[in-house]
């Protein structure tokens, strides 16, 4: 994921590598700040979040 805002990034991890509910606090909602992280097939996307 390049360039993501970060409200993006957490409702991903969140709903597809973690399975949870969650609700994001309206600051963090209205967070602009971009994230990037780069994942290959090695690595289990829950340990990498971890």
């Amino acid at each position: 994921m390049d360039n993501a805002q970060l409200p993006q990034v957490i409702s991903l991890v969140w709903q597809s590598v973690f399975y949870r509910p969650f609700q994001l606090s309206p600051e963090l909602a209205g967070d602009t700040r971009l994230v990037s992280f780069y994942m290959n097939e090695k690595l289990n996307p829950r340990e990498f979040f971890l």
